[in-house]
């Protein structure tokens, strides 16, 4: 570890290391307990790190059920608007279909009534 690296090279520089390159059993001991103070510290940032990105998993996921009822709100709507139109539409259609039917045995009725009087 870069750290650790870092704390040698502090001990050797304050002369706390003797000369011969070998911690001494106090400066041992306090080396491991560095060591396990950085292992501490790191796990305890991975798991703030993970409760941090389930945060972030959990705002997402409640952003994910907002849009689907919004989405399936919008479905409605536009299911319920065609039909809508589509009724319109077909009772327009028939309206519009009775009256040319009405126009159209009219004119058939008038035709029928002239030829007859051109027969006769």
């Amino acid at each position: 570890d870069a750290r650790l690296d870092a704390l040698h090279e502090v001990l050797k520089e304050s002369k706390m290391q003797p000369e011969s390159g070998e911690l001494s059993p106090e400066l041992k001991l306090f080396t491991e307990q560095v060591k396990r103070d950085l292992q501490t510290l790191n796990a305890k940032q991975a798991e703030q790190e993970a409760a941090s990105a389930r945060r972030e998993l959990e705002i997402a996921n409640q952003r994910i059920s907002e849009m689907d009822g919004k989405l399936d709100t919008l479905k409605r709507e536009v299911t319920d608007g065609l039909k809508d139109s589509l009724r319109e539409h077909a009772a327009t259609t028939s309206s519009e279909m009775r009256e040319h039917h009405k126009e159209a045995s009219a004119a058939t009725s008038d035709l029928v009534s002239h030829v007859a009087d051109k027969l006769a």
